[in-house]
């Protein structure tokens, strides 16, 4: 979550975050977090279609001119086995394997696991581009105008869409 929102958040003097799954696992400590076990986790709203939570980086690629494919592969198969995935998430590190986000152990740890379940079965990719960092920098920015209330909604989104637009233009 972003570095401003975090320690709010787990103090309890926010109200809400969008967050990425890597970072609730310190939501539910109470080492950490003034409000584990007091904080309920939904998937993302949307008007038009259940589930619009981007994914990120959730993805493993083999380059096909790589001299060591079928170590790679194996690593793969290695890396995301159920049981490498269940060790990850006694660490804090969100799976990506739905038997693991339904292990008995682990949701009685991790209230968040029914919640990114449901969002990653409806999450869309996010755009593959080299430009994306500053995509979501230009998105960032007028969504917290618009949060805090420097802007409306809708101007803060026409701003954020001639911005995006310029960008990609540029990338062209």
């Amino acid at each position: 979550m972003p570095i401003e929102v975090a320690p709010h958040l787990l103090q309890s003097s926010a109200v809400m975050s969008f967050n990425w799954p890597s970072w609730v696992s310190a939501m539910d400590d109470p080492a950490k977090s003034k409000i584990a076990g007091k904080i309920e986790f939904t998937a993302m709203p949307s008007a038009r279609r259940p589930g619009v939570a981007g994914l990120g980086a959730w993805l493993f690629t083999i380059p096909r001119a790589s001299p060591n494919v079928e170590l790679a592969r194996e690593f793969i198969l290695w890396a995301t086995d159920a049981k490498q995935m269940r060790a990850a998430a006694l660490l804090g590190y969100p799976p990506t394997r739905g038997s693991v986000f339904l292990d008995e152990d682990l949701l009685g740890r991790y209230g968040a696991f029914p919640a990114q379940l449901a969002s990653l079965e409806t999450a869309r990719s996010r755009p593959r581009t080299a430009k994306w960092n500053e995509l979501e920098n230009v998105f960032g920015v007028y969504l917290s105008q618009a949060n805090a209330g420097r802007l409306g909604a809708a101007q803060a989104m026409e701003k954020a869409n001639r911005e995006i637009e310029a960008v990609r233009e540029r990338a062209e």
